[in-house]
């Protein structure tokens, strides 16, 4: 399953492309997503693991409000992350190299 939604969100991409030939909200943001790909892979676990701990001080015990909790943190995290953190560091490291 996990295989096939990556081809998936490999055809959008390839699809719609960075000129946004199709500018439907969704795509725009499973587009955000994917440039915000490498900030939700450093930052998901951290989000999972407190998360849980919310969860779990609240006394909710159910594994689906716990993944859809854990899931859109994580995301937003990593949308934060990379809006205020890597977009900046990447164009300062782009001027500083010359580029």
């Amino acid at each position: 399953l996990w295989r096939a939604s990556a081809a998936v969100r490999r055809m959008l991409a390839a699809g719609c492309g960075r000129e946004g030939l199709v500018p439907l909200p969704p795509i725009k943001a499973l587009a955000a997503v994917g440039d915000a790909s490498y900030a939700l892979y450093l930052v998901h676990p951290f989000v999972i693991r407190g998360m849980r701990e919310v969860v779990l001080r609240l006394g909710l015990h159910s594994p689906v409000l716990y993944i859809a909790l854990a899931l859109a943190g994580s995301v937003v995290a990593a949308l934060l992350l990379y809006r205020f953190f890597e977009k900046p560091a990447t164009r300062l490291a782009r001027r500083g190299l010359g580029g």
